[in-house]
């Protein structure tokens, strides 16, 4: 572990390359899993305002089930979550274009429509974070939808770290970022002369 400020860091972050291949992966995150992305009790208001220009773009179904049951819930691991579909595991919040699941939110947001990209937990994934008394914990959520990710990051030779660079200083802060940066030139440098 790496330890920031107050954090520790998983060194699979510098250590792991990785970047999303939708075309392979086909957004799976947002359909797959047993629970909806973690968010804040301010993310979950700056949905419930954004929800009448969202709704317009949701799936019929999707804007039903809101309506009946909120945008968020409390999951078995006592965490507020965005709401999802009870029979298939798929946020409320995607879509599908041209085959690939997309998030609506992040669509409005990248046409500028919104001041609202995603829930930070959605745009840091893989990467996971959770608070404790003492520590945060930054860790990768590891799983078989995201082996072209892997794959891709190897070709291209993009450490995780640096492919959700955007989404951790949104999170920690340019300094945090910074930190981690001097870490994983220091992980790299010794790994690269362990037999110097």
């Amino acid at each position: 572990m790496i330890p920031i400020k107050n954090t520790l860091v998983s060194r699979n972050l510098v250590d792991v390359f990785f970047a999303c291949d939708m075309a392979e992966c086909k957004g799976a995150c947002c359909v797959q899993g047993d629970s909806g992305p973690p968010i804040t009790q301010e993310e979950k208001n700056t949905l419930i305002n954004l929800f009448p220009k969202l709704k317009p773009y949701m799936k019929p179904e999707s804007v039903k089930r809101a309506v009946k049951h909120g945008l968020s819930f409390v999951d078995q691991e006592n965490e507020m979550v965005a709401m999802i579909h009870e029979n298939s595991g798929e946020c409320i919040f995607a879509i599908q274009k041209d085959g690939i699941t997309k998030c609506v939110i992040e669509g409005l947001y990248l046409k500028g429509k919104i001041d609202f990209r995603k829930p930070v937990s959605c745009h840091l994934y893989p990467v996971r974070v959770k608070t404790y008394p003492d520590f945060t914990a930054v860790n990768i959520d590891s799983w078989d939808i995201c082996k072209p990710a892997l794959q891709c990051g190897e070709k291209l030779r993009m450490p995780l770290y640096k492919f959700v660079k955007d989404a951790l200083i949104r999170r920690f802060g340019k300094e945090w970022y910074a930190q981690l940066e001097i870490a994983a030139e220091d992980f790299s440098w010794q790994k690269n002369n362990k037999n110097v």
